[in-house]
């Protein structure tokens, strides 16, 4: 919920995933489109019935997920979310991943053009799950290094961030936890003149008979 609130500052437009191979083919360049990918939207029980959220957590070998085929090859940021189990189903196994990054033929020439060997440019994975919903993922990065490489044909990580066949990768396991500077500066202003009157305190008496300011 809030990558996507933080995504509606952005000039966007939200999509469904049937119009992203048209949106990745023909889209408005002068803004970004979000496509939300829920459960329902990419699990499919492999005997046809219908998904409930109940039968697949009684149930997860019953299903299979169509992410690596009708969302990732046309997306060029995945900011992935989901809560994941062993049991489950991965959006990306490290043989799909591979399939998505592969470099597209030819290389422009000219100077001064920009190109892409693929469409994905980088992946946020807020789940922080090393080797889980998306396999290849394989460690977690910090705060005070935030961002990995990786490179499926020589499946390995680099730090190198001019590499320009890879994805970019942040996968910050403590992120919930993080405080921006600004915000722990102002705190610790609006804290500091209160802090010799919290020591003074008796600990033993109830909250609201506290003499404190």
């Amino acid at each position: 919920i809030g990558a996507q609130e933080i995504f509606k500052f952005l000039p966007h437009e939200f999509i469904q995933m049937d119009d992203l191979p048209k949106i990745a083919e023909s889209g408005d360049m002068t803004k970004v489109y979000g496509c939300i990918v829920d459960a329902p939207d990419h699990l499919k029980r492999t005997d046809g019935g219908p998904f409930s959220f109940e039968h697949f957590g009684a149930h997860p070998e019953l299903y299979k997920s169509n992410f690596a085929e009708k969302v990732a090859p046309y997306a060029s940021v995945i900011v992935n979310g989901i809560f994941w189990n062993t049991t489950d189903p991965r959006l990306l196994t490290m043989q799909q991943a591979d399939k998505v990054l592969t470099p597209r033929p030819g290389r422009p020439t000219e100077p001064g053009v920009a190109w892409l060997p693929h469409r994905l440019i980088a992946i946020s994975d807020v789940s922080a799950d090393p080797e889980g919903s998306l396999e290849f993922i394989k460690i977690c990065t910090t705060a005070d290094k935030p961002f990995f490489i990786y490179r499926s044909g020589a499946k390995d990580i680099t730090d190198d961030m001019s590499t320009p066949d890879g994805v970019l990768v942040c996968s910050i396991e403590n992120m919930p936890a993080q405080m921006a500077w600004e915000s722990s500066r102002n705190f610790s202003d609006v804290l500091f003149p209160h802090i010799a009157d919290m020591l003074a305190c008796d600990s033993g008496t109830p909250f609201d008979q506290l003499q404190a300011p």
